[in-house]
């Protein structure tokens, strides 16, 4: 009985440590902007408390469409958060909708940023 006690001890002092690191690793939110200057679509990632989840964060363009919304472009946001996503002029059309999003991520140094979507803005023509 006194094994069976121990062995029990040895098991949950491994798995009690990675519960606590993973409780200690930081989350941070993330919130994404979106404008249009055309052709362009553009916006900013930004993360209030950590200027870590800003920079070299994938952000997705997609056109919203009845169904699954159709992926348009990507980009890396630069050092201080902001991308660029040229939009091809003859693709647009009066009513079009688009949204930005970025993933989630993890920096591997207890720091995680959460994922997000931006608005939807609609194009009205030019």
């Amino acid at each position: 009985m006194k094994r069976a006690t121990l062995v029990s001890l040895v098991l949950l002092s491994l798995l009690v440590p990675s519960a606590v690191a993973d409780q200690q690793r930081a989350h941070f939110n993330s919130t994404i902007s979106i404008g249009k200057a055309l052709p362009l679509y553009h916006g900013k990632v930004r993360s209030r408390l950590q200027s870590f989840c800003e920079p070299d964060r994938r952000v997705l363009l997609f056109q919203k469409v009845p169904g699954p919304d159709i992926k348009y472009g990507r980009h890396q946001t630069d050092i201080g958060g902001k991308w660029t996503i040229e939009v091809d002029v003859k693709d647009l059309e009066p009513g079009n909708k688009y949204y930005a999003l970025t993933r989630p991520q993890d920096l591997g140094n207890k720091i995680y940023c959460e994922g997000a979507q931006s608005e939807v803005v609609t194009f009205v023509g030019e």
